[in-house]
């Protein structure tokens, strides 16, 4: 009994051998077949790796610019091209020399340039005063024509259509320039004064403010029979301790018969804060006067 218990046990633990044996065989056949899958795909990598490169060299160096194959023809084309471009280069080349040439001979000129530079700079300086000639005579016109429209030309006076103007006769139809003047016996302040006509033989076609009283002075003569203006300028004031203009107005004469207009003041005020006004009347030495043409 002893003896069959012990045979059995040695062929079990023969067939756990055996099957131990298998099993480890088995796994060393897996673990190498894993080994040599994983080489060959590394090799396959390899290969198509290489094979790409070669593709993009071929691609390169095999088609043209439009994708077509380059032949042996075709590179002996292009080999007579660069020798014809090698020609143009050459040409190119000589023309360069000649243009160099010129420009040696333009430069041996270059005496005659700067002559005919200094004849023209001369020119220039002529032309310049010729300029200021000009600049002069133009404003000795403009200066003329200011003069020539200040002086206005009048139609003959008849008994018909004359027209008695402040004592001076025109006939209807004629502008009349009448320029105010004044003369104030210190720096005056400010200053307000109308001027009234009679819209039946007069009309106004324009009127400014003039001398000193430009400065900071208003006037509106777009007024039926009137025309207001008034100042003030406490910095500088208005210095007409020498007569000067003071508003200039450009009468028409519109029917026949006697008119004068009115010179109204409202107010003017020296530097000394005195008064120059009393009652609509000048005082104190501020005076008025008129000339027409």
């Amino acid at each position: 009994m002893h003896n069959e218990k012990t045979k059995k046990s040695k062929n079990i633990l023969s067939i756990a051998l055996a099957s131990l044996i298998v099993l480890s065989s088995i796994s060393a056949a897996v673990m190498s077949g894993c080994g040599e899958s994983s080489e060959s795909t590394n090799e396959t990598k390899t290969v198509n790796e290489t094979e790409l490169v070669t593709v993009v060299v071929d691609g390169t160096y095999a088609t043209d610019a439009n994708g077509n194959t380059v032949s042996a023809e075709n590179t002996g084309s292009q080999t007579s091209s660069n020798g014809n471009s090698s020609e143009k280069n050459e040409n190119s080349s000589s023309q360069k020399t000649n243009n160099s040439g010129s420009s040696s001979a333009t430069s041996s000129s270059g005496g005659n340039s700067n002559n005919s530079a200094s004849s023209n700079s001369g020119n220039s300086n002529n032309s310049n005063g010729n300029n200021s000639s000009s600049a002069n005579n133009s404003n000795n016109s403009s200066s003329s024509a200011n003069s020539s429209s200040s002086s206005n030309t009048h139609k003959p006076v008849t008994d018909s259509n004359a027209c008695n103007l402040d004592g001076h006769k025109f006939a209807v139809g004629d502008t009349v320039t009448c320029v105010y003047k004044l003369y104030a016996p210190e720096t005056l302040e400010n200053y307000q004064a109308y001027i009234t006509y009679d819209t039946k033989y007069l009309s106004v076609k324009s009127a400014k403010l003039d001398g000193p009283a430009k400065s900071g002075g208003l006037l509106n003569y777009n007024l039926n029979g009137k025309i207001k203006f008034n100042g003030s300028n406490i910095s500088s004031g208005y210095d007409y301790t020498d007569t000067d203009s003071f508003v200039i107005v450009n009468y028409e004469i519109k029917a026949a018969g006697s008119t004068t207009p009115k010179f109204i003041w409202e107010v003017a005020t020296g530097e000394s804060k005195k008064a120059y006004v009393e009652d609509n009347k000048a005082v104190n030495g501020l005076k008025i006067t008129k000339e027409y043409s």
